[in-house]
């Protein structure tokens, strides 16, 4: 197959297309990593859809 996939992979692939992902908002990271016993959180970047974080147990 094209670009190094075997068929499996490539109808694999092909059958992610029509599924909706709803990802966490940064609050709903922010309080899941809160209720898991993070003391300190901090955001260092964030863009669009994504995000940098740490958190200090």
């Amino acid at each position: 197959m094209e670009q190094g996939k075997s068929k499996e992979e490539a109808q694999a692939h092909l059958a992610r297309c029509g599924v909706n992902y709803f990802p966490l908002t940064v609050r709903q990271h922010l309080k899941l990593l809160e209720e898991t016993g993070f003391k300190q959180i901090h955001v260092f970047w964030y863009s669009y859809m994504q995000m940098g974080l740490y958190g200090i147990k």
